[in-house]
């Protein structure tokens, strides 16, 4: 939802702060699953 606002604003700052939100998202998220993998590995 914050992403969508953003966009809607149409300004660069908005622009920006969309474009680093996704980017960390995807960095964030692919990490956390990286961790959860190497938890089950070690697990099982």
């Amino acid at each position: 939802a914050l992403v969508i606002v953003a966009i809607l604003i149409q300004t660069p700052w908005s622009y920006m702060g969309a474009t680093a939100l996704m980017i960390a998202h995807g960095l964030t998220s692919s990490m956390l699953f990286c961790l959860a993998n190497s938890g089950y590995e070690r697990i099982h």
